[in-house]
């Protein structure tokens, strides 16, 4: 999980997208539009996505999935992530006016919010549905909402008293809390958060 920096002044949330994640999907996406004479090589020199971290509004959940790993054996693993079921943010990007316009610039964002996605469990990656976004004007009333509800004092409040994103997650992590009581071990993992 990105968190803002110590060096942003007042953060708005507490959550970030690095800004190479957005280009990155502006970007990837040119492979796959049909007929489109925009490459990703040529958006990839003509657009910047300014900043280095991209405030992210919404309230974080626990999610934990059982997943396989990708060794031989297939061995069993937990994964462990924060997950924002309603999230949204605002990214400026500059690019070489010379060469692309601004509707361009809509219709890619608009495309890879739908074919690539950004962050852990992406579109673009196949197997989960995650990391998909709409384009809309600040006014729209969803994006509203999630940023009257979702700053830095509700994401802070979430991280430090998670909700879970599902009754897998849920069961997952009252099993993992039994165990290391179980084993004895909860005064080490005390130790090491701290």
């Amino acid at each position: 999980m990105y968190r803002m920096t110590a060096r942003d002044q007042q953060p708005a949330t507490l959550l970030a997208m690095p800004s190479t994640a957005l280009k990155a999907a502006m970007t990837d996406v040119c492979t796959r539009i049909a007929n489109t004479t925009v490459t990703k090589a040529k958006v990839g020199t003509l657009i910047w996505v300014v900043g280095d971290r991209i405030p992210v509004y919404g309230i974080p959940q626990l999610s934990m999935m059982g997943v396989r790993s990708s060794d031989m054996a297939r061995t069993p693993d937990i994964r462990t992530r924060a997950i924002v079921p309603n999230w949204c943010l605002t990214f400026v990007v500059e690019f070489e006016s010379q060469q692309m316009n601004p509707q361009t610039l809509a219709n890619l964002a608009a495309h890879a919010g739908i074919k690539m996605g950004i962050g852990d469990g992406r579109q673009e990656k196949g197997a989960l549905n995650y990391g998909s976004f709409l384009v809309c004007d600040k006014a729209d009333q969803a994006f509203q909402s999630i940023v009257a509800t979702g700053g830095y004092e509700a994401q802070a409040a979430a991280m430090a008293n998670p909700g879970f994103y599902d009754d897998e997650s849920a069961e997952l992590f009252d099993w993992w809390q039994a165990s290391v009581k179980q084993s004895g071990r909860q005064e080490q993992i005390r130790k090491r958060a701290a």
